[in-house]
């Protein structure tokens, strides 16, 4: 799984070297980020909402926030019973 997650990023990267060719002076990846808009930029969070609303629809799941995942994330690992130690180093 991990090495598919690894391919999809370097497909991803090779799709963002191509469109910043294709685009010239008008793709500016400035901060050399992984996930950007089509101009190579910051992706909006409104959009980035947008989005996850509608796979969670789509999913038949129920509204949560990214703030609501970051709890549940939390609340995963306690129940995992995962260190103190390990949780501060992933919030």
């Amino acid at each position: 799984m991990f090495l598919q997650f690894i391919e999809k990023l370097v497909h991803h990267k090779k799709a963002q070297e191509q469109l910043e060719v294709e685009l010239g002076k008008n793709y500016q990846n400035v901060y050399n980020l992984v996930f950007t808009n089509k101009s190579g930029g910051f992706i909006k969070s409104a959009f980035i909402h947008t989005q996850m609303r509608t796979l969670i629809n789509k999913a038949g799941l129920a509204e949560i926030t990214f703030h609501g995942l970051r709890h549940t994330h939390i609340r995963l690992l306690i129940q995992n019973v995962v260190s103190i130690e390990a949780l501060k180093v992933r919030l």
